[in-house]
């Protein structure tokens, strides 16, 4: 079974109001807010699919570095991106705050955990960080907003 991710990842009103591009917000426990990336924003905003993990890129692209920039005009946020297929897997992270990025990119096992941490998501007793906050509730990006769009109706 295979998972993707793609997003921006944020406490709940740190990212712009409204959020721009018609980017769709998803709220999480712990108070926290994610926008996903799904394929047709993607496609619309110029983003390439996991650049990082699938890609093999070592920096982020231009589009990608102005959407956080804008994301990140209010607060820390992070960019997420994680490709598991089989069981092995590889997760990639970059953070930003009030426009510009605040760490380098980690591209490892644990990168959205190390993220998310700096964010304030606090582990439970049985779950990591990720888990916590239901990161794993959907195994692709598309969906997030499939389900998202449904709940709303």
């Amino acid at each position: 079974m295979s998972y993707t991710l793609q997003a921006f990842i944020a406490k709940t009103g740190v990212f712009p109001s409204p959020i721009p591009h018609g980017l769709h917000q998803v709220q999480l426990p712990q108070d926290m807010a994610l926008i996903p990336l799904d394929t047709d924003q993607r496609l619309k905003l110029d983003i390439e699919f996991c650049p990082l993990t699938d890609g093999g890129a070592t920096e982020l692209s231009a589009p990608l570095i102005i959407l956080a920039s804008k994301l990140s005009q209010n607060g820390h946020i992070a960019y997420i991106e994680a490709e598991i297929f089989g069981g092995t897997g590889i997760q990639a992270s970059q953070q930003f705050s009030h426009g510009k990025a605040i760490t380098t990119i980690t591209i490892e096992i644990n990168a959205i955990n190390v993220a998310l941490k700096s964010l304030g998501v606090s582990q439970t007793n049985t779950s990591d960080e990720f888990d916590t906050i239901g990161l794993s509730i959907h195994k692709d990006t598309d969906a997030w907003i499939t389900e998202h769009s449904r709940n709303k109706s």
